[in-house]
């Protein structure tokens, strides 16, 4: 499936101008090039201090939001809502991005047992095999979907968009699968709901079980808490509330409902 590149979007050289008195001593140019070449390290060490929790990533031609949270074994929502990112199909080159790499108690669990990172292999496998829609396809299919199950289509975009770029072969280390990026525990319940089965490593499909999940929780409480029942479980965030990361989540997924309310 075709992936939306970051754009070389780099801006013109346009330092400030350096109004200091020259040094004009011995060794002064060597000592300039010293500085220069430190100060982005102790830019970086500034930013990291004390953040044990996060890692620093820069972003190269190429690279996307989703293939990003893969190489760090995180959801591509939790690189967008660490990094604010509005528009996450827009990384523009030699930013740096946060990583988290510490899971807050917003999942089950920090380590998932051995049968689950074993079936997001090998699902991650199958669909890396499989003819996956565009995103512009995508985005055709969650509209629709979302109109036959009376969701907002600016609230379904905003939450497929976060959980994975619209990308139906994501799958990530807990094994949720897809554009909704669904459990496989998830989706069974959903086919009690909707009265037939469901097959998550299909984009209609899945699509589908993303779509009826956001009905049945929105339903259920205010759009906001709906939002965070998705990321963290809506009986979770009854019994602990929001956390850090979930809200951090709920506020991106507003800014892209926003985005996608045209």
């Amino acid at each position: 499936m075709p992936t939306t590149r970051a754009p070389d979007l780099r801006a013109p050289d346009l330092r400030a101008p350096d109004l200091r008195v020259p040094d004009r001593g011995p060794g002064s140019a060597a000592r300039r090039t010293l500085l220069a070449a430190a100060i982005p390290l102790l830019i970086l060490a500034i930013a990291t201090a004390g953040s044990p929790d996060i890692l620093w990533y820069r972003v190269k031609p190429g690279d996307t939001v989703s293939e990003i949270a893969q190489k760090h074994g995180v959801k591509p929502a939790d690189v967008i809502a660490r990094n604010d990112l509005a528009d996450p199909d827009l990384l523009i080159i030699g930013r740096t991005l946060k990583i988290p790499t510490k899971v807050e108690p917003s999942t089950p669990t920090k380590t998932y047992p051995k049968a689950v990172r074993e079936a997001a292999v090998r699902n991650r496998a199958l669909l890396a095999k499989h003819k996956t829609p565009t995103k512009a396809q995508t985005e055709k299919m969650i509209r629709v979907i979302a109109r036959d199950f009376g969701v907002p289509r600016s609230l379904a975009l905003a939450v497929g968009w976060m959980e994975s770029g619209w990308n139906q072969k994501a799958v990530s280390p807990a094994n949720a699968i897809g554009v909704m990026q669904v459990l496989p525990s998830t989706g069974r319940w959903l086919e009690t709901k909707i009265g037939r089965d469901l097959d998550l490593l299909d984009a209609k499909d899945n699509i589908t079980a993303g779509v009826a999940y956001l009905k049945i929780l929105t339903r259920e409480a205010p759009v906001r808490t709906a939002i965070a029942g998705y990321y963290q479980g809506p009986g979770s965030v009854r019994k602990n509330g929001m956390y850090p990361r979930t809200k951090r989540y709920v506020k991106t997924v507003l800014a892209l409902r926003q985005r996608f309310a045209t």
